[in-house]
């Protein structure tokens, strides 16, 4: 991840600072990456790809729920930012996906440390 991608999704989530001292929301959010594994057929765009409707739509649903806080695309990768009490429960949230059970898609899990807010329009 750039330094810059990094600092502009730090900005967008989390806590607020007040008199130089930062002030943590009782929210928890974890960054899940997804970069493109061995099964991923080079020669098929995403839509064509094993299980990219249910990808699709499992992530349509975290939306629904009101889950991510920021979802992207950058160069070859993939990442939503989730609200979630724990990485275990994000990877949970992903345990039937399709592209990740099978490794058309490669995920990371990484607990999210806020350190000062932002605005992401």
């Amino acid at each position: 991840m750039t330094l810059l991608l990094a600092l502009t999704l730090v900005a967008a989530v989390g806590n607020t600072r007040s008199n130089d001292e930062l002030q943590t929301t009782s929210k928890q959010y974890i960054v899940v990456m997804f970069s493109l594994g061995p099964a991923w057929e080079q020669a098929k765009p995403f839509n064509e790809q094993k299980g990219s409707a249910e990808h699709s739509k499992n992530l349509q649903r975290l939306r629904a729920e009101k889950r991510i806080a920021v979802g992207a695309r950058y160069a070859e990768k993939g990442m939503v930012i989730l609200e979630a009490a724990s990485e275990d429960e994000a990877r949970a949230q992903f345990a039937s996906d399709l592209m990740v059970r099978d490794s058309v898609f490669i995920m990371e899990v990484n607990t999210l440390s806020v350190f000062y807010k932002g605005c992401v329009e």
